[in-house]
């Protein structure tokens, strides 16, 4: 009898796998935070799937709903700008409602970068011409500076690989490197591709664009006075030195050092001197030993120092 009643009965049941109206789809509700706990929703994330041609962007609560997905086996990707994307697999079930989490890593961001080559000429320990390359980095991470972890500079063409060390500054890494301690000699270097990547806590690894050097500036000039050690009659002293011809734009940067037992301490760094200026005048000096150079600085930060020249303030 209830076999006889059923027989006609109309099958509109949507998730009634023999029904008329029955659709082979489920949904799928994707929540997207930060990476790091308490995580908060992330809103204009992009959301697409793969088969199907689904794409949308979180809400203000970190969440986009897909509707209508045919049952089966689904890789979800969520993207935003300044973020790691991050996939999943979720299975879709017909009938079936799921609920998928993605936390993506902020990136981390190079704000600033400067690679440029130094020249020192000196007179102790002995007198002696360096090569250095100097590296300058400042970064930014959307999960906090204090996810920074690594940041490291290579040269491809000679499987270079070197680190830079944290600075004081939060976000900043420098690291000068020795002549000795390149792949080659600096010159060589000019012009090679040079890349800069910096790690996080989450293995999220950024790559800076192409750096490179296009100058070793090889030209030092000539400090003229006063040196030698002299005992001055002032304290405010006049530092002289030879004006330098050389073909590029450039300026002069003038550093006087105070020594004190043996340790040298930066009293005074006078930037951006005209390239037709010989001579500075300083502001007074305390009773003391005295170092002070005089140094090339073109358009690059590229420099080349001369070698020291002393003096006394009674």
């Amino acid at each position: 009898m209830l076999t006889g009643c059923f027989e006609g009965a109309p099958r509109n049941n949507p998730l009634d796998p023999q029904g008329e109206n029955f659709q082979d789809a489920g949904g799928l509700t994707v929540e997207v935070t930060t990476f790091y706990a308490p995580r908060q929703g992330l809103d204009d994330v992009t959301v697409e799937t793969d088969p199907g041609n689904f794409t949308g962007q979180t809400d203000a609560n970190g969440e986009v709903f897909i509707p209508n997905l045919a049952s089966g086996t689904y890789t979800i990707k969520a993207s935003r700008e300044g973020y790691a994307a991050q996939m999943a697999t979720i299975n879709i079930t017909a009938g079936e409602f799921s609920t998928t989490a993605l936390a993506l890593p902020g990136l981390p961001e190079f704000q600033k970068i400067q690679v440029n080559t130094v020249h020192i000429s000196r007179w102790w320990p002995p007198p002696q011409e360096l090569f250095r390359l100097n590296v300058n980095v400042t970064l930014d991470d959307r999960d906090g500076l204090a996810d920074l972890e690594e940041v490291w500079l290579e040269i491809p063409s000679f499987d270079y690989r070197t680190t830079l060390s944290p600075q004081t500054t939060p976000g900043s890494f420098s690291r000068l490197i020795q002549g000795d301690s390149l792949p080659a000699a600096l010159p060589a270097l000019l012009g090679q591709d040079m890349f800069l990547y910096a790690r996080d806590r989450s293995a999220t690894i950024s790559q800076s664009e192409k750096q490179a050097i296009f100058r070793v500036i090889e030209t030092s000039p000539l400090a003229v006075s006063p040196r030698d050690l002299g005992l001055l009659d002032n304290n405010a002293p006049a530092l002289s030195w030879e004006a330098t011809a050389i073909n590029f734009p450039f300026t002069y940067t003038v550093d006087v050092v105070r020594v004190d037992n043996n340790i040298q301490n930066l009293v005074r760094s006078i930037p951006d001197i005209s390239s037709d200026s010989t001579s500075i005048q300083v502001d007074a000096l305390e009773t003391g030993e005295y170092f002070w150079t005089v140094s090339i600085v073109d358009a690059f930060g590229n420099s080349s120092r001369s070698r020291e020249a002393g003096f006394r303030i009674p």
